[in-house]
Formats: C-alpha cells, sequence, structure tokens
C-alpha cells in the first residue's frame, strides 16, 4: 500500500471515528482510531519512499489529534492505565508534535494520574502543562487541588504517627505514604 493510499484510510477511519467521539460512542471511537494507526502505519520500513517534511507535516496532522482523542476516550471510560500507555506510545512514536498538544496530554495523563490516587505525579504533569499554557485556569485548578491533597494526605499520615504509641507504621499508612510520594505504579 502506497502512502497515499494509507493515509486516505487513516483519514477515512478517523473520520468515523470523530463522528463517534462526537456522539459520545467512546468505545467505537477507540476502536476505530486504534484502527486509523494500524492501517496508517507510517513506518519507514514499510514504505519504499523517503519521508519529507511534507509527509511528516502530513502524518502529524493526522495522528496529533488521533493520539489526542484516544487519550479522551480512555479517559472518558475510566481506563486510566490506559491513558498512561497512550501518552507513553505518543512520546515514542511522536516526536513532531504540536506545543499545545503536550498541555493537553500533560493534563490528561494529570487527570489519569489523580484518579490512580498518585497526586504528586499528577502536580508534576499539571506543572509541566502550566509551562505550555501558563494562563490556564483549569491547570492552576488542578495544581492547586493536587497541593490541597498532598497537604491533607502528609497532616493525617503526621497526625497517625504522632498519636501511635511505637513508631512502626499500619500496612495502611505505609502504602498512604508510597501514593503520596509517588512510588506505587498502579
Amino acid at each position: 500500500m502506497s502512502f497515499e493510499e494509507r493515509l486516505n484510510e487513516a483519514n477515512r477511519l478517523k473520520c468515523i471515528g470523530d463522528d463517534a467521539f462526537n456522539r459520545g460512542d467512546y468505545e467505537l471511537a477507540q476502536t476505530v482510531y486504534s484502527e486509523a494507526i494500524e492501517k496508517g502505519d507510517f513506518n519507514i520500513t514499510n514504505l519504499d519512499i523517503e519521508f519529507s517534511l511534507e509527509h511528516q507535516s502530513l502524518i502529524q496532522d493526522l495522528y496529533n489529534p488521533i493520539y489526542l482523542h484516544l487519550c479522551k476516550c480512555a479517559l472518558k471510560t475510566a481506563r486510566f492505565n490506559e491513558v498512561l500507555r497512550y501518552i507513553d506510545r505518543i512520546h515514542e512514536q511522536c516526536d513532531y508534535l504540536a506545543v499545545d498538544l503536550w498541555a493537553h496530554i500533560e493534563y490528561i495523563r494529570g487527570c489519569s494520574l489523580i484518579k490512580l490516587g498518585r497526586y504528586r505525579d499528577a502536580l508534576n504533569c499539571f506543572t509541566k502543562a502550566k509551562d505550555y499554557r501558563p494562563f490556564d485556569p483549569s491547570i492552576e485548578k488542578h495544581i492547586h487541588t493536587c497541593k490541597k491533597t498532598l497537604q491533607l494526605i502528609e497532616s493525617r499520615l503526621n497526625n497517625r504517627q504522632s498519636s501511635q504509641e511505637n513508631s512502626s507504621y499500619s500496612n495502611r499508612d505505609r502504602r498512604q505514604m508510597y501514593l503520596v510520594y509517588g512510588l506505587i505504579v498502579a
């Protein structure tokens, strides 16, 4: 299959995925977007062409919204670990993403990490997103929420520690401390 044929097929599937996404059918959209990525496999070893800047631009224009929507679909269907896998794949495969897309990706990653109880990691993501979009009130709100939650957790841990007769922590306290410091990978 030629570059143009792959691009056309991937675009056709993207349009179907966009329609499903706009209707709120995130399961179908996620399936179709994944298929669009597979059909539009632009691995240079699979094609008998040299990638020009125009080719890279066409691929970027196709993949940027697909990956963003894949992340949003997984987030909306509460598949938070899947969101993180998609974002890892984006980092591996897409060296040429638009700057504003990185803000969206870090924001979505942060939202997933909050749902997984990884507030310190989420705070790091929102801080990165703020670097790209410094005046976004939604990002500011999440940064504030993460900081407050971390303070609350640390305060509760300190209260428990001081009220215990011996200095050993219960398993629950250890788990909470690991969560606070981002050491548990969910």
